[in-house]
């Protein structure tokens, strides 16, 4: 009896604290996720491994609403009000577009964002030690490490002069990260030809639109509305033979010639943390916010033959991984 009533009460004080232990809790958490689909899902099912090993299991202990915008804002603001509706207890948000609309409309549920790259410069927390508010995640860091594909780029495709970078101006991770490539491709004597999307159809009729020897190169920025539409974009470019690097490893499996940055699927493993630390009650504001614990040059060298490049020797002594396949 007396075991019991301690056990009783014990929960009463865990409960009054926030925290629940998710071997047996009754009632499932339930977890609203929004990305622009494409190549996001792959953060999105490294978080559901990363929640597994920590012990939720779907349809038991947790459950995840999923909601794939198809790069549109419009869907993406809409799964965020919907999430309102529901009361869910926690969302995930993928990438800077869906985060900074899931923000615009969601003050009081804890959001855990990832693959936003600046958080504090776009302006949706105050600090990387701090958000200030309700949101908290990881970021991929690709904004700031875009000058360091440009060198890659220009290590694979010496003689590279014009580069097309698409992306969306009204995206606030976009508006910065292209400053930061124009300073390096000044550096490096690139012509950036830039063109403007404002949705996964525009980036589509853009792929549409290239022929081959039109440009040296694809770069891809980072756009959510371009990974929206990954599996096009690699299509079009291999069928019009452009070399091409990106800032996330799966891309490159997909078939892009290169990329260089975290593996998406081990930064939604670890931003799982954050996510649990929410679930169990701790305020977005005391969890800091998490970057890439490394970063991998990947080759594609079956891309590479298929587009009729030869690559420097000096690519293969500095690459991580070489697909071969």
């Amino acid at each position: 009896m007396f075991k019991k009533r301690w056990f009783i009460i014990a929960s009463i004080l865990l409960a009054m604290a926030g925290w629940r232990d998710v071997s047996w809790s009754k009632e499932p958490y339930h977890v609203g996720v929004v990305s622009f689909g494409g190549g996001q899902v792959e953060v999105i099912l490294g978080m559901q491994e990363g929640m597994k090993e920590l012990g939720y299991e779907e349809g038991k202990n947790i459950a995840y609403t999923v909601v794939d915008a198809a790069g549109s804002d419009e869907k993406a603001r809409a799964a965020a009000e919907e999430f309102l509706r529901k009361k869910v207890d926690v969302v995930y948000a993928v990438s800077t577009p869906v985060t900074t609309h899931v923000a615009q409309v969601i003050k009081n549920i804890p959001i855990i964002f990832n693959i936003v790259s600046d958080p504090v410069g776009t302006g949706l927390v105050r600090s990387w030690r701090s958000s200030g508010n309700n949101l908290t995640g990881c970021s991929n860091y690709v904004g700031q490490t875009g000058p360091k594909r440009l060198e890659v780029l220009k290590m694979m495709v010496p003689d590279v002069r014009r580069v097309l970078v698409p992306y969306d101006p009204k995206n606030r991770f976009s508006h910065g990260a292209i400053v930061i490539l124009r300073e390096a491709a000044n550096a490096l004597r690139i012509a950036l030809i830039e063109k403007h999307v404002g949705s996964k159809d525009d980036v589509v009729a853009l792929m549409k639109s290239i022929r081959r020897g039109e440009y040296d190169a694809f770069f891809h920025l980072g756009e959510a509305k371009v990974t929206a539409a990954i599996d096009a974009v690699i299509a079009r470019l291999n069928e019009v033979k452009l070399p091409s690097i990106a800032h996330e490893e799966s891309f490159s499996e997909k078939g892009m010639l290169a990329a260089y940055g975290p593996s998406w699927r081990v930064l939604g493993k670890q931003c799982a943390q954050s996510l649990d630390k929410a679930l169990r009650g701790e305020r977005p504001a005391d969890i800091p916010i998490q970057i890439p614990t490394r970063f991998d040059l990947v080759i594609n060298i079956q891309t590479a033959k298929a587009i009729g490049i030869t690559l420097p020797r000096e690519v293969f002594t500095r690459a991580e991984k070489i697909i071969e396949r």
